[in-house]
């Protein structure tokens, strides 16, 4: 069972490593940078994520996952709208 520190430190992870990513590329980013910058330790990107890839592969879940759910809110947002106001 995973608890609120595992959780919170998972979080972590995947919130630095977005901003890594983003900001370097994946191959220009260690584990080492993410772990630094979340406050955690390599074992628990393998824990959490099985490394690094398994880590990227989330980051780009949950960035395709906002994306849908931006998509989504517009549709919804315009369903029953004019021409003019779309």
């Amino acid at each position: 069972m995973v608890d609120d520190s595992d959780l919170a430190t998972r979080e972590r992870l995947l919130q630095r490593a977005t901003a890594l990513f983003a900001e370097r590329g994946f191959e220009k980013v260690t584990v080492r940078d993410i772990v630094a910058a979340a406050g955690a330790n390599v074992a628990a990107v393998n824990y959490h994520f099985a490394g690094k890839l398994g880590l990227y592969t989330e980051v780009i879940h949950r960035a395709i996952a906002l994306m849908q759910t931006a998509r989504d809110e517009t549709r919804n947002a315009l369903t029953g709208s004019s021409a003019a106001e779309r």
